[in-house]
Order: structure tokens, then sequence, then C-alpha cells
């Protein structure tokens, strides 16, 4: 039995001899499935990727790790924007490794003032931490939106602690890592009344911390902190049982998100150990496809061979297109082979599902983001002999004087009644048998003259001597002549052609419908 899928995700089947069998896209069945080609249906008709504002495409993608790319896209800007972080080249979404300077060589590019803070008020051992102002715009990035002194730290855990119980383990961490228990203990006490009671003894076990290496505390911790299911709870304890300014255990728990690990690191790695810790980390979110590594490679050429990584393992082409027609650079989007092949497949799959109203707002995205970059004409009058555009607009620029007056045309007026190609005649107007010839724009900037200054443009030319045609029988002629013969005829004006042409065209019914009513 054969199985034919059509580009629009209908499944039909032969059942018999006579019989076909059709599942087609509407059918209750797809709402089950996973299918990429579904989501990407589904995205395109909720206009996904074309909001005005660049985070409610996140709220459209129905997957954690895009909703918090657009958050983050839209954060960076305004970041840029608001002049908090300067931006890198034209990019309009400078990464940590930009920010920090690890793109122009091979170590962090300014130095960090290395600050003694202690764990508690009355603890008697001190924490180091490293500040600079880099760093400082480092921590914006990664959300982590408070000063130095933390006064706004309480506000910042508030908006955290309010995404649920998952929200509240968050919370308590960054507050830990931020040497604020008190502050965490508050956070899970809360969080034990609303969500879950089992975090009231995490608060409590909490409480009871002390930094005196050969604690009873620090041993049962340690040897209990793997049963913990929390991976930001995990890491908390992790962080209060570290040994010596060994961060590896915290840094590279997969639980904790991207932007929590960077933030770590950006506090209590000196700068050697953060170079290289930023390295390995963006060269394996690079190689896994991780969207979570946009926050250090930014959107640039980095940016590419992740986004590349993550088509191959999503088949999301849909996503890395109009990632990189929102963000990525003009040139970036124009010169490389890559994001081009992207720009392509997503078009040519909203054609073979016939949406052309979205794939014409693709392009008029991609359009303006290079507003000085004239697009290419895509339709045009071929000549019947030669097949090339007879089009006087697309000649111009290549004919000299004497061969536009060959062609019987101007300079300010072009006009041609034969191919300027294969120079054979066009075709003759059905009604008045009259060649055709279309004047159109003048290629270039025309010399001013008193009746036309230098600022005004060169007018269109008159729907009247337009081309129109058939698309069944191809036969047309003048706008005006073929309108005017429409009025009175409802077949083609061409001798022995039977084409029932004004029945054919749709906005011929809706007006003839209209009238009814």
């Amino acid at each position: 039995m054969t199985v034919n899928w059509s580009h629009g995700s209908h499944l039909v089947w032969t059942f018999g001899r006579r019989t076909l069998k059709l599942i087609s896209d509407r059918d209750p069945i797809y709402s089950g499935l996973e299918d990429i080609a579904t989501k990407i249906k589904r995205r395109a008709l909720a206009g996904y990727g074309l909001k005005e504002e660049i985070w409610q495409n996140g709220d459209l993608a129905e997957d954690q790790n895009l909703k918090n790319l657009w958050h983050w896209l839209y954060c960076s800007r305004n970041l840029v924007q608001d002049g908090y972080i300067e931006a890198n080249g034209s990019t309009r979404h400078p990464g940590v490794r930009s920010v920090l300077g690890m793109d122009i060589g091979t170590t962090i590019a300014n130095k960090s003032e290395l600050v003694l803070t202690p764990w508690t008020e009355n603890s008697q051992t001190s924490v180091r931490l490293y500040r600079s102002e880099d760093r400082d715009k480092a921590l914006q990035l990664c959300g982590w939106m408070f000063d130095r002194d933390l006064a706004a730290l309480p506000t910042f855990l508030e908006t955290v602690e309010s995404e649920g119980e998952e929200g509240v383990c968050r919370a308590a961490a960054i507050a830990v890592f931020n040497l604020r228990l008190r502050l965490a203990i508050e956070i899970l006490t809360r969080g034990a009344q609303t969500y879950n009671d089992r975090l009231t003894i995490v608060a409590m076990a909490l409480s009871g911390f002390t930094d005196s290496r050969s604690s009873m505390w620090r041993e049962l911790c340690m040897s209990q902190r793997a049963q913990i299911s929390n991976p930001y709870l995990r890491a908390m304890f992790a962080f209060l049982t570290l040994e010596g300014d060994n961060y590896d255990t915290v840094l590279n728990e997969p639980g904790l998100a991207v932007e929590d690990r960077v933030a770590l690191a950006c506090l209590y790695l000196s700068n050697a150990r953060l170079y290289e810790y930023l390295s390995q980390l963006t060269e394996t979110l690079i190689s896994s496809g991780d969207l979570g590594g946009v926050l250090l490679t930014g959107a640039g050429s980095e940016c590419v061979s992740l986004l590349q990584h993550y088509l191959d393992r999503s088949g999301d082409v849909q996503s890395a297109c109009l990632i990189a027609a929102c963000t990525f650079p003009s040139q970036l989007l124009d010169k490389d082979s890559q994001v081009q092949e992207w720009i392509a497949s997503y078009r040519n799959l909203l054609n073979s599902w016939h949406m052309w109203n979205h794939r014409a707002r693709v392009d008029i995205a991609l359009s303006t983001r290079n507003p000085g970059t004239k697009p290419v004409q895509q339709v045009f009058v071929s000549c019947n002999f030669c097949g090339k555009s007879v089009s006087a607009y697309m000649q111009a620029s290549s004919l000299s004087r004497g061969q536009l007056a060959r062609l019987g045309a101007t300079s300010n007026r072009l006009k041609m009644t034969s191919c300027p190609n294969c120079r054979k005649p066009q075709p003759r107007c059905a009604v008045c048998l009259v060649n055709m010839g279309t004047p159109a724009y003048y290629d270039g900037n025309p010399s001013p003259s008193p009746s036309r200054p230098s600022t005004t443009p060169l007018r269109l030319s008159p729907f009247n001597s337009w081309y129109t045609w058939c698309q069944t029988c191809r036969h047309g002629g003048h706008a005006s002549h073929i309108t005017q013969w429409f009025r009175e005829h409802s077949e083609c004006p061409v001798t022995a052609c039977s084409c029932r042409c004004l029945s054919l065209d749709t906005s011929s019914k809706m007006s003839s419908l209209a009238s009814v009513a």
C-alpha cells in the first residue's frame, strides 16, 4: 500500500481499487503531534518572528528556550539603546564575550578589582569577588539587574520568586550566590507556605550554615547533596561547601540556566580563569546547538554556527531565519551563505504551503534591515520570441541614445514597441490592434529644468497604457481598452477565442455580488 504525503501535510493512501482515504492537516490527530513542520506552520499563521515588540515572538514559540532567547534579545537591545552597553560594531545585541573584550584578544580586556567579602556578618573568613565595569555590564546581560551594593537585589528576587516553585529555588540560590543567606531563608520560608512545605526543611538546613571546614553541617551537606532533585538547591549547597576557590561543581551544574552560570563566573573567577571557562562553555554550547549560548556569542558571526547546529538538531529553519532577520547586522544577512540558505529555505517552505502573504511579510522584514539595498525585480513581461524582459526600465542603462531612437523611445519617456533584445514586435492590443509599448521610469537622475525641479520625482506611467492580459488564454492589451471591452462583453475580444475571461476574474465576481446585494 502506497502512502503519499503532500507538502501541506496531507496523507493519502489507496483503500481498495476505487477508494482513496485522506488525513488532512486539520484532523485532530495533528494536534497531538510534535512534528516541527506543523509547529512552523502554526507559528507562521500566528505571525511568529514578525511582531512589533521582539519579546512577543517568544510567547508564540511554545518552547521555553526560544522564549528565553527572544526575551533576552529584547533586553539586550534595550540595554544598548539606553546607553548601558555599547554596541559591538553594527550589531544591536552584543554578547558577554564581546562586552568583556574576549573577541579582540586572548584574555579579558580590562583588569578586575579584587574584593574580599565575609560569608556572613559574624564570619571570620572571606570570599574573593572580582569587580570591573565590564563585569557589571556582563551581569546586566545575564539578567542580574541590581547594583554593586545589592540594594536592588530583593526587588529583583521578588520577580524571580513569582515564577512558581522553580522560581523560589532559583531566587534562593541567587541570594546565596550574593552572600545574602538570611534573604534566601526568607524566600524559602515564603515558598514553603505557597508551593511546597518541604522547602521549610531546606530553609532549616540553610540556617545552620557555618564556614568552618571541619563542621558536621558541612560533612552532612557534602554527603547528601547528590540526593537533592532541584538543580538550584543542589548548586546552592555546593556553593556553601566548596573547597577553596574551586567553583567547578557549581559552574558545571547542568540544571542551572546559562545566564546564572555565566553571572556566577563573572563574580568569582579571576580574569584568566573566567576567559578559560567562558571559552570552553561557548564551544560546548555552540557544538550542542544550545540557544542559551547566544548570551555569550551575541547576534554576530559566532551565532551563525550556533544556530546552524540548533537547526541540524531541531529542523527549526523558521526560528533560525527569523532570529537572523531580526537581529543580525545587514552585512551578515547579505553575505553569509548559511544565513542566505536559511532565508531561501524558509521562503520556499512558505511558498510550498501557498502562504504568500506570510512570505511577503518576511521579505518586507528583511528589506527593512537594509533600506539602502534595492530589491531585485521579481515580475516582468518577457518577449514571446527570445524570452527576455521587454521592460524599458531594465534596458535603459545599457542602451545608447541612438539605440533608444531606433527603438522609438526617448531618454525622458521610454516607450518601446519592439523587444529591445531581438527587435521583434511586441504583441498587439486585442482591441485597438496597436503594438503594445508601456512608458516606464527613466533609469537615473534627470537633469533639472524650469518645468521640473531636481526634487520632483518622475511619475509612473498612466495605468491606461499598462499591459493587462487573461491568465487563462493569455490574450490582452491596453488596460483602458480591456476594461472598456469587458463592460459590455464577457468573452475574450480575440476572434475565435471562446474564453470567458470576465467570469474567471475574482474581483469581478465580488463586485457583481455587491451589486446584487
